[in-house]
Parts: C-alpha cells; structure tokens; sequence
C-alpha cells in the first residue's frame, strides 16, 4: 500500500481495477450468450434513441463518433509514437506502441469469439458490416485516449491541471461511446463491454509502465535506452533477447511460434465447428479441382503424396532415431552426439502420430465425398496429417542439421541452412496442396494440420534447444554468459566412466554422457 514504492500502491490499485473490470466484461458476455434480459433491454434502449433521433443531434455525433473511428485513432498513434521517438522516451514508446497494437488486436479478437449481429433499422443512420460485441470505437477511444491523459497527468504539476485532463477524456470517451448507440450501429451492451475491456487492458498498461518507471529508472521526461536496460525490466528483456544462454532467444521465439500457430489451429477449428463461409470455399474448390483435372499433375501429386505419406515420414523418423540411440550406446560415433539427435527424432515422430491420431477422432470430420475425390480415400480428415507429418519431421531434420559439427568443428553454413529450410517449407507447400487437390482433404483441413504441425515441431525444436544449451560444457546461464567449468579434482584412482554418468544431472544423463556437444571423447590426462 506505500504509495512510492516499485511495487506498491499503484500495483495494488492496477489489479484491482483491472479484475474489477474483467469482472464486468466476464457478467455482460454471460448474459449476451444465454440470452438475458439485457439483451431485451439493448433493443429497447436502440429502438428508443433510433425514433428521438433528430438532424442536427446526429450531425454533432457523427462528429464526435469520428473522433474514435480507426483513421482518427491511427493519426492520432503514429503523431504520439514519432514525438516519444524524437524525444528519446524509449518506455512512453513501448507503452504507446502496445496500447494501439493491443486494442486493435483483443477487440478484432473478441469480436470475432461472439459474433454478434449489429442492431438493425428499415432507414438506419449509419451502416456497418463487422460484428457488433465490444465497441470497437469505445475500446479504442478509452485505451488511446486513456493513455495520453497518463501521460498528461505525468507532465503536469498541479492537481487542478491533472483533473481537467482525467475528466476531459472521461467526458470525450463516454461522448464517443454514447455516439455509437444514438448512430444505431452499437447496443448497450456493446459500448459497456467496450468499456470493460478497454479498462483491463489500460489498466494493465499503466500498472506495468509505473513498475518499469519505479524499478531502479529516475522519473524523468527524458529516458535512454540504457537506462531502461539496466532497469529490472530491461535486464529480463534482455535476457529473453539474448542469443546465448539456454532460455535467451531461441526460447522466445519458439514460444511465439508456438502460439501463433495455435491461434491460426483454434481460428480453422472455430471456422469449422461453426460453418462459416470457410466450409463455403472448402467445397468451391474442390468442385472446381474435379470438374478440371490435369491428368499428368495428378500422378506426379499422387506419388509424391504416397512418398512423403505420413507412415512413411513418421516411420523412418522413428526407426532414424532408435538406430541412432543404439549406435550411440555403443560407442560408433564420437563426433556428433547421436543419442541426442535420435531422442528428438523419436520424440517429435511418435508424439506428431498420437497428436494426429488424437484430433481425428476428436474432431470426427469425415473426409470429401467420394464424388470430389480424384484419389479415393476414407475414414476422418480434420487436421490433414500429410500436412502435420511433413512440417515436423521437416522443422526437426533441418534443426539437426543446422547443430551439426563435423569432427574439425566446422558447422554449417547459414547459406546451406537457409537454402534447406526453403526446401522444407517448399515440400510442406506441395505437400498439403497436393492432397487438397486430390480430394483427400479439405483445404481447411490442410491449413489445421500446418497450424498444429507448427505448434509441435516449435515445442520440439525449443525443448530440444534448451536441453542441448543446458548440456554444453560449462552450460550457459539464463543471463546468457558462458560459466567456466570447474576442473574436478585430480585422484591418484581414476574413475569408472559408467559409473560417474549416474552423478550427473538427470538431462545430462538423458542426452548421453560427456561434457561439450561437438568435442570428441578425448583419453584422460595421466
């Protein structure tokens, strides 16, 4: 509750508003999906507003209505984003840049969960085709809006100025809220969910832009970046940023991967589940493909397609890497770590399988009808995993390879990684194209097993990663700086190699005994 403090009373109010205001977005999503009173009480109140409307009231809040649309809002964030960039306010910036980036996306985000139908009139005042749940206008305006009055408050000296500010914008966002309603294009419940949303995600802004100016940086207008990178906040960002260390750069860019991915899996999934216009195009295309086939492009597909089947693909991975963790127990190979390589290929290949196999039968969608199929399949096709198969093993075999050392220490060159990996990603291409075009998918089943192909060779390629940087001698911390190892004690008894692996830790034991990735076992120094 100290008012001054890193982690104080601002802190504290920060959560409070902002569970308070999810709370009131959570209560007004409920009674939209089951359909309460509410949502009789949104018609009356737009019925109402809709037959007092009058000239000259609805000139004034077209006006004002302006002031929150999306080009007003997106002027207004690149004018403030170029002032904090000119003035050097590198946290202002980063907390303007995420407020507009971050309204936009969650109301886009939101709007499309709930998909609700704007009201409707015979002579509306205005029209709008997206959906209706939250009020983009009201989100935007109170984030953007809400943002700027922080900062004025941060610049002024006097409390009389600070208050015409808050109460200004308060009046301004409210107007722009009302507006949405009196126009026709907006219930109720809408502008009071825009609302709610909008005061979590502000509210969450504020309370981290006070920590990181409170955590170690003196308020000041003016702030460098090196000050910022010094500051707790900074020295984690930095950390994640970091190309070395085990959790540094690789880590993040995994896990944004892996959640991108998943969002464009749930966003087919939802497309599916709720027959949008997504199935529409699904069945286009696949009448359009049957009723003009090439009969040389679809031998050539259907070979390739039998070639890189997933049984295939997942089975010489599988059978890859057990022959890999053989050898390596029995000593064949010293340079490059095969225990290490045939565990990931086990992993990836038998876990794409179950996951596979695991959504099929989940989802239960059945496959074309044999009359749009130029090659004859049955049984469920949601997500395709010809498409999942060849983007795992093919993210795994080029991670392997990029690790890679020869025995003299040379790794491979960025240009043949880059060229392998447009080789990849060209084969996925052809790949799922191919059994779209064959009738054995829908292209929507094609898109979802990329997607959920993505999220597990991203889980796969950053664990194995992690684990790889965390058995490298001397193994690097998260702080992303190398540790000397520490030479162990000289005994007049050397000591059994099979028996010291098991004092190691538990991932060392996992990925093969030794001290370094790449360097061969060297005899022990007399």
């Amino acid at each position: 509750m100290t008012p001054g403090q890193y982690l104080g009373l601002h802190l504290t109010l920060g959560l409070l508003v902002a569970a308070g205001c999810l709370w009131l977005f959570g209560g007004l999503a409920e009674d939209l999906v089951t359909n309460d009173p509410l949502v009789r009480f949104d018609q009356a109140v737009a019925n109402t507003l809709h037959d007092l409307a009058t000239p000259s009231f609805t000139a004034f809040f077209l006006v004002v209505t302006a002031l929150g649309s999306v080009e007003t809002l997106t002027l207004l964030g690149l004018l403030v984003a170029a002032f904090f960039a000119w003035r050097r306010r590198w946290i202002d910036l980063g907390s303007w840049v995420a407020a507009v980036a971050g309204a936009a996306v969650l109301n886009q985000l939101l709007k499309e969960v709930f998909a609700r139908p704007r009201p409707y009139f015979e002579q509306p005042l205005v029209l709008e085709t997206s959906y209706s749940f939250p009020s983009g206008h009201s989100m935007d305006s109170l984030v953007l809006y809400g943002m700027l009055a922080y900062f004025c408050v941060l610049a002024l000296r006097t409390w009389r100025g600070r208050t015409a500010v808050v109460f200004g914008v308060a009046l301004l966002v409210l107007l722009i809220g009302f507006s949405r309603m009196y126009l026709g294009v907006h219930y109720f419940s809408d502008v009071a969910a825009g609302f709610a949303a909008g005061g979590v995600w502000l509210s969450a802004l504020i309370t981290g832009t006070e920590t990181i100016r409170r955590g170690g940086i003196a308020v000041r207008p003016r702030r460098n970046l090196r000050a910022f990178l010094r500051s707790p906040a900074g020295l984690w960002l930095k950390r994640r940023l970091s190309p070395r260390g085990a959790y540094g750069l690789h880590l993040t860019v995994g896990l944004v991967l892996a959640g991108l991915c998943a969002w464009g899996f749930a966003g087919t999934v939802e497309d599916v589940l709720t027959l949008d216009p997504l199935v529409e195009i699904d069945e286009s295309i696949l009448h359009y493909i049957y009723a003009n086939p090439v009969p040389n492009l679809t031998l050539a597909t259907t070979v390739l397609v039998s070639v890189l089947s997933p049984e295939v693909l997942l089975l010489t991975a599988a059978l890859a890497g057990l022959v890999m963790v053989v050898l390596s127990r029995r000593g064949r190979r010293r340079g490059l770590h095969l225990h290490f390589a045939g565990i990931v290929l086990l992993v990836s290949s038998l876990g794409t399988g179950a996951i596979a196999e695991l959504s099929k039968a989940l989802f239960h969608r059945d496959r074309p009808p044999a009359s749009l199929q130029l090659m004859p399949e049955t049984g469920h096709g949601f997500p395709s995993s010809h498409a999942m198969a060849v983007v795992v093993i093919g993210a795994v075999v080029w991670y392997l390879f990029a690790i890679y050392r020869r025995g003299d220490g040379v790794r491979s060159t960025w240009r043949v990684r880059a060229v392998l990996g447009l080789v990849v990603v060209l084969v996925a291409l052809l790949v799922g194209v191919g059994r779209a075009y064959t009738g054995a998918h829908y292209p929507s089943d094609v898109l979802a097993g990329w997607a959920l192909g993505g999220v597990w060779a991203s889980i796969c390629v950053t664990a194995a990663e992690v684990f790889r940087r965390l058995r490298e001698g001397g193994s690097r911390g998260s702080n992303g700086t190398a540790s000397t190892p520490k030479r162990p004690r000289q005994t007049e008894h050397p000591q059994d190699d099979s028996k010291s692996q098991y004092r190691l830790p538990w991932w060392r034991r996992l990925f093969g005994v030794g001290s370094s990735w790449s360097a061969p076992r060297t005899s022990p120094r007399p």
